[in-house]
Formats: C-alpha cells, sequence, structure tokens
C-alpha cells in the first residue's frame, strides 16, 4: 500500500508540475497579446499602402486617358470597334435638360450611348426605392480579347458612369450609391468601389444602384461647357482619391468656389468663413496653394473653351488673363502645349 501510494502521489505530483510549467505569467500574456495587436496593426497598414498604391496607378493611368483619347481620336481608346469622336461625351452631356434629376440623366445618358456604340447596352431599371444604371456588355464589340482585361475596362466604365452622375448630380450621386454589381466572381476588382459602398460580385449584368429618393431630386446642372470627357475624368480622379482620404477634401472646396466665381483668394476665405492666412495654411498642409489650384480651374474652363471658336484674345480674357501671351504660357506649363495646338487636337 506505501509504495502503491506512494507511486500515486509522485504521478500526481509529476502532473501538477507539468501543469505549472505550461502556466504563462501576466507579463507574458500581455508581451503576446501586444505582438498579437501589432501584427494586426502591421498587416492593416500594409493593406492601407497596398491599396492606396493601386488607387494611386489607377489614377495615373486615368490621367494619362486624357492624352491618349487626343492622340488616338478616340474617347473609348481603342477598346471598342466603334470609335467615340473626340467630343462624343460632350454632345451626350450637352442634351441634359437645365433642371434635372439623376434619374432621368442616367437615362439619357444610357440611350446616348447605346446610339453611339450602335447597341442596347446600357438601360435604366426603375424598382420600389431604387434606380439602377445597368449595363450589359455581353454583345459589346470590344476591340480586346483578354477577358482579365475586358474585367477591369467594364469595372473602369462603371467608374467613368458613377463619376458623370456624380459631375451631374453631385449629391444625389454620391450620397445615394446603394451598392455596385460587377460580373467578375472572385478575384479583386480593378476599382475599389467596396470604399464606396456594397460590392456583389458574380452578377450578371453590371450595375450602380443609387437611393430612389435622392435618384428623383431635381437639380441644377452645371454649365454645358463644364459637361465634357475631360470634366468625367477628372471627376473619376477625384472620386479615387477620397477613397484613399488623402488630397481632396479642403482643397475641392475651394476649386469649388473659384468655379462659381470666385477668382479672389480674400473673397473665397470669406464665402468658406475664414482668414485667408487661414485659408493658405490649410491649403499648404495639403501641399498646394491657391495659385495653383486657380490655375487648375481656369484651364479647365480653357479645356472646354478651347473646343469653341472663340478666338484666343477673346477666351484669355474671359479667362481672366492679362493677354494671350500670359494665356499661352500658362497653358503650355501645365497641359504641355500651346492652346492654338490643343485646339487644332480637340477639333480633328
Amino acid at each position: 500500500m506505501p509504495i502503491v501510494a506512494t507511486t500515486t502521489q509522485s504521478g500526481y505530483r509529476s502532473r501538477s508540475k507539468r501543469r505549472a510549467s505550461t502556466r504563462l505569467a501576466p507579463s507574458d500574456k500581455w508581451r503576446i497579446v501586444r505582438q498579437g495587436a501589432d501584427v494586426i496593426s502591421s498587416a492593416r497598414t500594409l493593406y492601407c499602402v497596398v491599396r492606396e498604391a493601386a488607387i494611386a496607378s489607377l489614377i495615373e493611368r486615368l490621367q494619362s486617358q486624357l492624352a491618349e483619347a487626343q492622340n488616338l481620336g478616340d474617347e473609348a481608346r481603342a477598346l471598342s470597334e466603334r470609335q467615340l469622336l473626340p467630343g462624343s461625351t460632350k454632345l451626350v452631356l450637352s442634351q441634359l435638360p437645365r433642371d434635372v434629376t439623376l434619374a432621368e440623366a442616367a437615362a439619357r445618358v444610357a440611350d446616348a450611348f447605346n446610339l453611339l456604340h450602335g447597341g442596347k447596352f446600357n438601360s435604366v431599371v426603375r424598382r420600389a426605392g431604387s434606380v439602377t444604371f445597368q449595363i450589359d456588355d455581353r454583345d459589346f464589340p470590344f476591340a480586346v480579347d483578354d477577358q482579365n482585361t475586358v474585367l477591369s475596362v467594364m469595372e473602369e466604365t462603371l467608374l467613368f458612369a458613377h463619376a458623370i452622375l456624380v459631375l451631374v448630380a453631385p449629391e444625389p450621386a454620391s450620397r445615394g450609391l446603394q451598392s455596385v454589381a460587377l460580373r467578375r466572381e472572385n478575384s479583386k476588382p480593378s476599382v475599389p468601389f467596396d470604399t464606396l459602398t456594397e460590392v456583389r460580385l458574380g452578377s450578371a449584368l453590371y450595375g450602380l444602384t443609387y437611393d430612389a429618393q435622392l435618384a428623383n431630386q431635381i437639380v441644377d446642372r452645371p454649365p454645358r461647357e463644364d459637361l465634357t470627357f475631360e470634366a468625367v475624368v477628372r471627376t473619376q480622379i477625384k472620386i479615387l482619391r477620397e477613397m484613399t482620404g488623402g488630397f481632396a477634401q479642403f482643397p475641392d472646396l475651394v476649386s469649388a468656389a473659384i468655379r462659381r466665381g470666385e477668382t479672389s483668394q480674400d473673397r473665397v476665405a470669406d464665402e468658406l468663413g475664414m482668414s485667408s492666412a487661414t485659408l493658405r495654411r490649410k491649403l499648404s498642409e495639403f501641399g498646394v496653394n491657391f495659385r495653383t489650384l486657380l490655375a487648375e480651374v481656369m484651364l479647365e474652363r480653357a479645356d472646354a473653351l478651347l473646343s469653341t471658336s472663340i478666338p484666343l484674345d477673346d477666351l484669355a480674357a474671359r479667362l481672366g488673363f492679362s493677354d494671350v501671351r500670359s494665356f499661352n504660357r500658362a497653358y503650355r506649363a501645365r497641359r504641355g502645349v500651346t492652346p492654338a495646338v490643343a485646339r487644332k487636337r480637340a477639333n480633328g
């Protein structure tokens, strides 16, 4: 009995020692928790860096599309077998009435691009509580065969369509976007729509779904000269920049005030409820200044006006330049060509 008892006690002691050896001191537990938190934080940081890099790459691609479309004389950039001549987007948007709803604008844009592309690829579907801009690309005359390229092209086309509606009806389109439907089944989309709204992969058709109440609000569309292919591409870039949470917010408020006709820094500062010094400081935090934003807005307007027959002297005066030489210098510094060359390209 004593031997058995001793053996049993020894066994208990042994198991107790093993259990004790696996216990962690409180300081070790917290160290592991902190290490886990650091790993999660690093993963999140890496995810953000990778996403922002992808968005930056897409922005660069969109910026190059302006020159590419001009050089090719094709706003579809040779991705469709049917050429979209320069000015096609402007022609479509110029037909929109002054007072328009997002739903009506979407329907008119869908019909107009169907005519240009030669098929019923775009449509607008109204349901209880929603309005959806749909794209059926299954019979579209693509000039490319690679399926991954087609998927990316269509996702960027959906961003282009959303940008058109944001340009025409900013608040209803931005606030009202409920979901995005993509045909891609499982791989990562080329446009990170999930930063804007719900994304539905593996859909039969591409789609942008908006809240019906917002989509049926009447808005005052921008002036026709501001509704251009270039303006839509810049709106795409603005949407992408806002996805990163970086550039845009305050500088965009300043640019919007300039577009409304406030070209004085003091007047813009007053409109935004701050001093000129505060406005300069806030812009410097984004790495820009008032003169840069003013020049960019003026050149955006110049891009639109160069498609008209207005003499360059009159155009320069309308944009606030002292003479046509100043306009030439400013335009060439930012666009790489003179206004005369840009006009020739725009008019074919």
